[in-house]
């Protein structure tokens, strides 16, 4: 994020929030959130409950670590989600927090087990490091599901699903988030079409 100013940041948030649909990682218009370092203990974040496809600058919100308020809209309920991996994963400077189809579905049905990335070669490129796939439970905007995300991340994970309720990507930028996020989804829609054919549901 270095050399970047706050309103190149906020740009590059808003125009992949809009098309987090179009990647197939959220069809619920206000569902999920996304976040990016803004220097010093500054996060620019997405606001709560807002069309994610339509967001303007102002209405981002721009919070601290400890999730005070600088400036903008209400913050999602998920910051201490985000500021938690902040404080704990130096490398990570962008996160997305998303709401898709067929990774909730096998992690919720399977487990890590029934997802069997390794059975793709490329599985490991795609979701970055060595294709460790992190799984949590825990409720949504709790302190307990930030800590057990951030120890997946600090752990290794590029990607966390948080069952029966979504998946969280992390990396140096946020095109680099979402397309593990990508290939996650990919991965997993791969294995749930590989079980219908195996009968195996």
């Amino acid at each position: 994020m270095a050399n970047r100013t706050e309103k190149e940041l906020a740009m590059e948030l808003i125009n992949i929030s809009a098309k987090l649909r179009e990647y197939g990682l959220n069809r619920i218009s206000n569902a999920g959130n996304l976040s990016v370092r803004a220097g010093g203990d500054s996060v620019i974040m997405t606001p709560a409950g807002l069309d994610k496809s339509n967001l303007k600058s102002n209405q981002l919100s721009k919070i601290t670590l400890d999730g005070g308020l600088k400036k903008g809209f209400r913050q999602s309920s998920e910051w201490r989600l985000h500021t938690s991996i902040y404080e704990n994963v130096d490398y990570v400077n962008a996160i997305v927090h998303v709401h898709p189809v067929f990774s909730l579905i096998m992690a919720s049905k399977f487990g890590l087990k029934g997802l069997s990335f390794k059975r793709y070669e490329e599985s490991a490129y795609y979701l970055g490091g060595n294709g460790f796939v992190g799984l949590v439970s825990a409720k949504s905007g709790t302190q307990e599901l930030a800590d057990k995300v951030s120890k997946q991340v600090e752990n290794g994970a590029f990607v966390v699903i948080i069952k029966n309720h979504g998946t969280l990507g992390v990396g140096k930028t946020l095109w680099e988030a979402v397309s593990r996020l990508e290939a996650l989804e990919y991965f997993s829609e791969q294995n749930y079409r590989t079980k219908l054919l195996d009968r195996k549901f």
